[in-house]
């Protein structure tokens, strides 16, 4: 069976075994991305054609572009996918390997998750040490409050990047496309793909609602300050 779904997946793989022969320190993160890509193609493929299309995939994508893309392999493409997409509480970084999420997916408890995640991102932690953090049960062993502070670093809530602008005159309506541009700049060129679209902040010296309830961006929060 040929179907949109296969053909997206087949030529992602294609193209990340090219990059993975450059080296340079972006190729582990080309991975990371093309396997979350390929992640949400199967869970849709899945959806629509049944499970059994995963394993009529590999064993095409095993003759037409590599036999490591096993029926496993795609499974846990998949699992990538659903165990990361949810940004309410994503900390995922292209900063961590392939080999690193493996280590990670099979953990259930999301917030032991994210401890491991957010050491690795923030600590530099190696796959051999995190698999024996893991093995060794280091979470349950650390007091509560240490968990909670290496848990609860970067915004997980959001997920996202934030522009603020500070005027030092009353709000007029020009400010919204200016803070509009940078939010779009950041979109485009910083952001990577596990985050949220940015969000804009834009504090000045007095606010006109009736202008910002008809002309204001919902990604953009106006605010007024005084001095003291």
């Amino acid at each position: 069976m040929i179907d949109k779904y296969y053909k997206e997946i087949k030529n992602n793989l294609i193209d990340d075994d090219i990059y993975s022969k450059v080296k340079d320190y972006s190729k582990e993160k080309h991975k990371v991305e093309t396997y979350f890509k390929n992640g949400e193609l199967l869970n849709y493929a899945g959806n629509h054609y049944g499970e059994k299309i995963i394993k009529e995939y590999s064993q095409k994508l095993i003759k037409e572009v590599n036999k490591k893309y096993n029926e496993r392999t795609l499974r846990r493409m998949r699992q990538f996918y659903r165990r990361f997409c949810d940004i309410k509480w994503s900390t995922m970084s292209t900063k961590l390997s392939w080999s690193h999420y493996t280590e990670l997916l099979p953990i259930k408890n999301d917030d032991e998750m994210l401890y491991y995640l957010n050491l690795c991102i923030n600590y530099h932690i190696d796959v051999r040490t995190l698999r024996e953090k893991i093995k060794n049960k280091e979470y349950f062993r650390l007091p509560i409050g240490t968990k909670n502070r290496i848990i609860n670093e970067f915004n997980i809530k959001y997920n996202c990047y934030v522009v603020v602008e500070l005027k030092v005159t009353e709000f007029k309506v020009e400010y919204i496309s200016q803070v509009q541009k940078y939010m779009n700049y950041i979109d485009r060129n910083i952001k990577e793909f596990c985050n949220n679209n940015t969000m804009g902040i834009l504090i000045c010296k007095r606010e006109n609602k009736f202008v910002i309830e008809y002309c204001s961006d919902d990604r953009i929060a106006v605010r007024e300050y005084k001095l003291v």
